[in-house]
């Protein structure tokens, strides 16, 4: 700013020019990086399938695999990723009755909870509750009009299909991670759990 300096580029380099002493020389830059691994990884999502779900009709498969959300036809030969682009992590997933739409499990601000999307992969995820507490265990009845999940280590929670409504069954202390799913009974009257 007073002109005692002169800043230019030469030979792709950065100089600094001292008027007073008619003096030329580089500038050393020196760049400090932090290392870290980036925020996204990819990884291979094939022969990693954890959940999966055949459609009432029997013609499409909805499956998890490393946290992604998978449909496809019965055979395999069309594969859709249904939460492309969406950080969040599924955890299992039910065919809905009416073929078109899934229920799952993904996580909400670090929790897995209930949500819905439409299976052709249109629209987007909607959160049906924002408990802080894992849902695992996810569950229908015959007619697929109620579904029954563990929340947490203490709440069976039922789900209504038709209006989204979920209301907790029962508070008890279930400790249990694995023989702990919540069944219908066979005429749907009585909700079982370890």
């Amino acid at each position: 700013a007073n002109g005692s300096k002169v800043v230019f580029e030469k030979d792709y380099q950065i100089w600094l020019y001292d008027v007073a002493k008619g003096k030329a020389e580089p500038v050393n830059i020196g760049i400090t990086r932090n290392y870290i691994l980036p925020k996204d990884k990819d990884y291979t999502v094939s022969k990693e399938i954890n959940y999966f779900d055949v459609s009432p009709d029997g013609k499409k498969l909805a499956f998890v695999s490393r946290g992604k959300l998978f449909v496809s036809d019965v055979e395999g030969k069309f594969v859709r990723q249904i939460n492309k682009g969406n950080a969040e992590r599924a955890s299992e997933v039910k065919w809905m009755s009416d073929n078109r739409t899934l229920l799952f499990l993904q996580t909400v601000n670090g929790y897995s909870n209930p949500c819905l999307v439409a299976a052709d992969g249109n629209g987007k995820v909607t959160v049906l509750s924002k408990d802080a507490a894992n849902a695992r265990f996810l569950t229908f009845n015959s007619k697929r009009t109620m579904a029954a999940y563990i929340s947490g280590r203490g709440e069976v929670k039922l789900l209504d299909t038709k209006t989204n409504a979920i209301k907790t069954v029962v508070k008890e202390e279930i400790w249990g991670n694995r023989g702990s799913n919540p069944f219908f009974s066979p005429n749907d009257e009585y909700l079982v759990f370890n």
